[in-house]
């Protein structure tokens, strides 16, 4: 079972079609289940209420996670994190930034704070892999790559993902990404 938290923003819903659409087991983990409509399970989960996550994680083997760019995303994607390994989940698949502007100094807060939360997945002892999508795209629409369907994010979390092995980043690239 694959958790998509984040499920109902924009390229959370393109990942649940994509993983419904291939006949993966999937759920959506979403604050408030009863006022979205995506082709997956939707269940409660708040990461400002940590003690939404465990019964939400039930029967989960991975989870995608996708945070909104708030000043709090560390803390938010750290309850992630924390409840994910707490309920034994083996493998994250984190949207994150690019490699040059991450770091403890990185060049925005939110920069910060994919490295932070990356810090924090690594430490957990999961398999993971941290994705750093392009967002190149024609002048036109800057976000072409992020926000359309894309192939590498339904197989980010497949249990058949491409990856030599886990613990890894990946740029996907080209088209399709």
């Amino acid at each position: 079972m694959i958790a998509v938290l984040g499920a109902s923003g924009r390229v959370g819903r393109h990942v649940a079609a994509g993983l419904a659409d291939a006949g993966v087991p999937a759920r959506a983990l979403v604050r408030y289940p009863d006022r979205v409509d995506l082709p997956i399970p939707a269940v409660h989960a708040d990461l400002r209420r940590p003690a939404t996550l465990p019964d939400a994680l039930r029967g989960v083997e991975r989870l995608l996670l996708l945070t909104p760019h708030v000043p709090e995303q560390d803390l938010l994607e750290a309850a992630a994190v924390d409840a994910a390994a707490s309920a034994g989940l083996r493998r994250i698949v984190k949207v994150s930034g690019g490699p040059a502007t991450l770091g403890p100094n990185g060049a925005t807060a939110t920069a910060t704070a994919h490295w932070r939360s990356e810090q924090r997945i690594e430490r957990a002892g999961l398999e993971f892999a941290f994705l750093r999508p392009s967002c190149r795209g024609p002048a036109s629409s800057p976000r072409r790559s992020v926000t359309r369907r894309s192939p590498w994010s339904t197989r980010a979390t497949s249990p058949h993902a491409p990856w030599p092995r886990w613990s890894t980043t990946a740029r996907p690239t080209g088209p399709g990404t």
